[in-house]
């Protein structure tokens, strides 16, 4: 956390550009200069506050968290903010943060701020530097894209808290005189609005919570109010209510930068994994032996981009850094085609070279990736802990496919308007089948054919995955009483479409309530895909007793190796 108040206050000492804080202190414009510390003050609350966002998620199952998300968002734009040199102006800032925070986003939440962010930067981008009236007219425009990127909005949310905070402001145009009374303003009206969002949203009034993401915004609001404040950056918890016991922030995937095709040489991209790997070391080294060197992650995981004429030399180094997995080589030759011998694993890629259309999935669990590439898949975007990549990461994806027609599958809901938004982005041809669960996924692709085209396949694949019921059993993170059943921290929960079915101690009992309870008669086959975190022979012990209640269904098990839940349960 502390290394960001350190960059933040380097940063201040080059770049600040107003007087030292005081209580009457008159601030009537922005510069870029300015708007990057503002940036920057939010990165260091919200990174404060993370958990306690997360906390707020209604649903108590720890994947694709509001707060990480939000906070990854950010981050994505003071990263590329700090790379600006020469003169900074207003433009060439307010530039980065559009972009940065659309390849930066993540789910649902990140994908809204980003859109948010995308608006009032444009507004901004009008001027050189940006008064009042400008920021007024630019939260209207960023609440008015906010709401644009979301098919269906629903009142209770953050786009409910950005509308309310463009309307309380929207008066102020000609009259307000400083943006520290600006400000507080903008963080009032997002506070009250937050605290109402119970009384819009039913689901949040049971859940005893208000909105995950307008709790963000309000510590994106508080951030911008302290610093034109106070002119400094703060670190503590702002979040004023009691959100229980705090979960542990998952460990946070860094994504690449999109980079050009040179003519010549091997793209060459993979991801390493170990332990304390040394990013910094390797990505130096890695820059001797190839050209277009990124090289991102953390100490367990590196992913690698670089253009070489020699793979096999850069691939055997990393060799010795860790293991090298989700190998991809682009534009190969026949050296290439030797290399890949030497991968010793099955692969497809005559098959998908040759398809008319590529299919990329999102998946978590190495098992549940094999299952995909068995299908047929042109590639994977193969997450580490939660269904949750950036645009960014998935647009590489797709940049790699040889043709112009891509299928995505997001296969969670969350990911759905990352997939969309990288169909914007792209200047391929790009169908987005809303899957929401990985079976519906996998059930997806039985209808796919290599030799139809887009539209044809789409449809077709479009009519099975809806068919299918998926139940995932997680261990709860929080106390809840949701729809009538009373869960608390710790219990085994069967939930299914956002519906928790039943919850017990163990995960043996929480599986055979949640049968008794499912009418069977449309369903012939079961499918357990196992987690990571659940025993081989208690599924096996599982699957058995549910054989000798059912003996007419079929019972399946496949190695998901998805690390959030036990086990991922597909009726079909």
């Amino acid at each position: 956390m502390y290394d960001n108040l350190i960059l933040f206050n380097n940063i201040l000492k080059k770049r600040v550009t107003v007087e030292s804080a005081s209580q009457d202190k008159i601030i009537t414009h922005i510069d870029g200069s300015f708007l990057i510390n503002m940036f920057s003050s939010v990165l260091s609350l919200m990174e404060s506050n993370v958990n306690e966002v997360n906390e707020l998620n209604v649903f108590p199952v720890p994947d694709g968290d509001t707060g990480t998300n939000m906070y990854l968002t950010i981050q994505s734009v003071t990263q590329d903010l700090e790379k600006i040199e020469g003169d900074i102006d207003l433009n060439k800032v307010t530039d980065i943060i559009a972009k940065s925070a659309l390849m930066g986003a993540r789910g649902n939440s990140g994908v809204i701020l980003s859109q948010f962010l995308g608006g009032i930067s444009k507004v901004f981008s009008r001027d050189t530097v940006i008064d009042l009236n400008l920021f007024i007219d630019a939260l209207e425009v960023g609440a008015q894209e906010a709401r644009k990127a979301v098919a269906n909005p629903v009142e209770g949310t953050m786009l409910t808290v950005l509308t309310d905070v463009a309307m309380s402001i929207s008066n102020q145009k000609d009259t307000s005189t400083n943006f520290v009374d600006l400000f507080d303003l903008i963080y009032k009206s997002a506070f009250k609005s937050v605290e109402e969002t119970p009384t819009k949203l039913q689901i949040l009034a049971d859940a005893g919570v208000v909105d995950s993401g307008g709790a963000g915004l309000v510590v994106i609001f508080d951030a911008w109010l302290r610093f034109v404040k106070d002119n400094k950056v703060f670190n503590e918890i702002v979040i004023p209510l009691e959100w229980g016991k705090k979960r542990n922030q998952d460990a946070i995937d860094d994504f690449f930068v999109s980079v050009d095709h040179e003519e010549y040489g091997f793209c060459t991209q993979f991801v390493v994994i170990g332990d304390n790997l040394d990013v910094d070391t390797l990505r130096d080294n890695l820059s001797q032996m190839a050209d277009s060197c990124v090289v991102v992650g953390d100490l367990d995981r590196v992913q690698v981009h670089v253009h070489t004429s020699d793979s096999d030399s850069v691939i055997t180094y990393s060799k010795t850094i860790g293991e090298v997995i989700q190998i991809r080589i682009q534009d190969m030759d026949k050296q290439k085609d030797e290399f890949r011998e030497t991968l010793k694993k099955p692969s497809k890629v005559d098959m998908v070279n040759e398809s008319k259309v590529s299919v990329i999935p999102v998946v978590l669990g190495d098992g549940m990736s094999d299952v995909f590439r068995d299908l047929g898949v042109f590639d994977v975007c193969l997450m580490k802990k939660t269904m949750n990549p950036s645009v960014a990461e998935l647009n590489d994806i797709v940049e790699l496919v040889p043709g112009s027609d891509v299928i995505l599958l997001p296969n969670n809901k969350n990911v759905i308007p990352v997939a969309e938004a990288v169909a914007k982005l792209s200047k391929k041809n790009i169908k987005v089948l809303p899957t929401i669960t990985m079976p519906q996924g996998i059930t997806a692709m039985v209808g796919f054919d290599r030799e139809k085209d887009l539209l044809a396949n789409f449809e077709e694949m479009e009519q099975l995955f809806d068919e299918l019921l998926t139940v995932e059993i997680h261990t709860a993170s929080r106390n809840v009483e949701f729809n009538g059943v009373n869960v608390k921290e710790g219990d085994i929960i069967a939930v299914t479409k956002e519906e928790i079915l039943t919850n017990g101690e163990d995960v043996y009992s929480t599986v055979i309530n949640m049968f008794s309870q499912i009418d069977l008669d449309d369903y012939d086959i079961i499918t357990f895909y196992r987690g990571s975190i659940l025993d081989e022979e208690e599924c096996e012990g599982i699957v058995a007793k549910l054989h000798g209640m059912f003996p007419d269904l079929e019972f399946e098990t496949v190695e998901g190796g998805q690390p959030n839940n036990h086990l991922i349960i597909s009726l079909e």
